[in-house]
């Protein structure tokens, strides 16, 4: 498992990899802060965030009916006769009235706003580069009109699903990393990287998503990546008692005559202690769901071979193993090299087998 006391993972790391999981590889590709090693993580988040309100900016602003009150000699739409004499407003000639108003002061874009007033408020701020703070100062002024809000969950909840989701996702996603209680602070370990890290579920979901949509992203041309579901008896098409187990691996890449099947494991130990000699093993229970998922890709009358992964900083592990017939790779990916030798090393491992 990752140890950050000992071999922190840098945020910008951490950052491109839930990029990833969210399904933002093209907003992360055209961010060229995401393309440097040296990045820092107010950058990164700083350039996720201009393209993508630049990007809105050029299509124009989200707009959107709301209502507006106010208390005037010229009332329109809906008189508050209630609160007009409650304050007295009628002695001076003056009417409360609402109305519905049609402009940019939507939620999306208070949250764009919102996001954008929290990172030029960051105290890391000066690893913004000048680009970067111009662009932001920009999209502030662009949003004057729009109400200011204080960017936590209560204003994220605001947010509704709609035409808009796609233009405005980026933006929502950066703003939900921002609106964490526990933020990134100025030191590449911070608070923000180690709850992400030691919370395994999430920290579990995330790096099967990374690793999946990594895959399907860069696999060779003619490459097939997806997550099939296997039965449990050959042949079997329905009549499954429910309270069975799905056989899903993390992902499968198919070529012309062969398969690579995936599996990521985000445990506390890669190896086990044998109960009577003390030896250290790999852990049983991992090999054989794997070698399960490689017998029913076997089935389609290919030549399956098998990854076990997992995800480590510091000590690596690297074993070619068969279970079986089939060969199998054990190897661990380390999170705090660069990012360009973690993407190296994780081609590597996953489309290696393409020149076979």
């Amino acid at each position: 498992m990752i140890e950050l006391v000992a071999d922190p993972v840098p945020i910008a790391n951490l950052l491109r990899i839930v990029f990833y999981s969210g399904h933002l590889l093209d907003e992360l590709e055209q961010c060229e802060a995401a393309h440097d090693d040296g990045c820092h993580f107010v950058e990164l988040l700083g350039s996720m965030l201009c393209n993508a309100a630049l990007r809105i900016r050029r299509s124009g602003y989200l707009r959107g009916y709301h209502e507006v009150t106010d208390c005037s000699t010229r009332p329109r739409g809906r008189v508050l006769l209630a609160k007009s004499v409650a304050t007295v407003a009628m002695a001076y000639g003056r009417l409360h009235h609402a109305y519905d108003e049609f402009s940019e002061d939507a939620p999306d874009n208070r949250v764009l706003k919102a996001a954008t007033r929290a990172l030029l408020a960051e105290p890391a701020r000066e690893h913004l580069s000048a680009e970067t703070l111009a662009d932001l100062e920009l999209v502030c002024a662009d949003l004057r009109n729009v109400e200011t809000c204080r960017l936590d969950a209560r204003l994220l909840a605001s947010v509704r699903p709609g035409p808009a989701g796609r233009r405005y996702r980026p933006v929502r996603f950066v703003a939900r990393i921002l609106a964490e209680r526990a933020q990134p602070d100025a030191e590449q370990g911070g608070q923000w990287a180690a709850q992400l890290v030691q919370d395994a579920p999430r920290m579990r979901a995330v790096f099967e998503r990374f690793v999946f949509r990594f895959a399907r992203h860069h696999a060779p041309d003619g490459t097939r990546v997806h997550r099939p579901k296997y039965p449990w008896a050959h042949g079997e098409v329905g009549g499954v008692d429910l309270r069975m187990p799905i056989l899903q691996p993390d992902a499968v890449l198919r070529y012309a005559a062969r398969s690579r099947v995936v599996e990521c494991k985000y445990t506390p130990r890669l190896l086990e202690i044998g109960p009577h000699d003390g030896t250290e093993r790999f852990r049983s229970p991992h090999l054989q769901q794997l070698f399960c998922y490689l017998s029913k890709e076997a089935r389609r009358e290919r030549s399956a071979t098998g990854l076990l992964l997992y995800p480590r900083v510091g000590r690596s592990v690297r074993a070619e193993v068969r279970l079986g017939d089939f060969p199998v790779t054990i190897a661990t990916l380390d999170l705090s090299r660069s990012w360009r030798a973690l993407v190296g090393e994780l081609s590597t491992l996953l489309f290696e087998s393409t020149s076979a």
